[in-house]
């Protein structure tokens, strides 16, 4: 007798997102083309999965989340020297880095600091994110390799 498992159904989402209340419905009915095409946007948020099944593909089929820059964990990344009159500040590779004069800054001092993508993740998503990198790069270099012997 084989052993019958039931299929994981989909997280119910309905109730969460009140798309009644606020018209949203109503206007992507209205509007289809307007669903973000030529947006992008920024999210400071204590951090998100990048491998949730809405941040995937946009309406054109690109890739939605094109960098991901977790904000939490205050303090814990090493920061650069101030930086006050020059508008340039020294990355961690040394290569010096010109800021948008533009940029209106209260105080005045600029930092840079960086930390490993893995060291902000969870365990399951790095292994996801990690995954698909490989994944990307395996395919690139194969594609690179058969433009080169294709040339012989």
């Amino acid at each position: 007798m084989a052993n019958k498992t039931t299929p994981r159904q989909e997280f119910p989402t309905h109730g969460l997102m009140p798309r009644g209340e606020t018209q949203a419905a109503e206007f992507v009915r209205k509007y289809p083309q307007y669903d973000g095409r030529g947006v992008v946007a920024a999210v400071l948020d204590t951090g998100i999965d990048p491998g949730a099944k809405g941040l995937q593909v946009t309406s054109e089929g690109k890739r939605k989340v094109v960098d991901y820059i977790d904000c939490t964990g205050s303090g814990d990344v090493e920061l650069s020297d101030v930086c006050a009159e020059e508008l340039t500040l020294k990355g961690a590779s040394g290569r010096t880095l010109r800021l948008n004069a533009e940029w209106k800054n209260p105080t005045g001092e600029w930092r840079v600091g960086a930390k490993r993508l893995s060291r902000l993740l969870p365990g399951e998503v790095w292994m996801s994110v990690s995954a698909e990198r490989s994944q990307r790069f395996r395919k690139n270099a194969q594609q690179l390799t058969d433009a080169v012997l294709a040339k012989k």
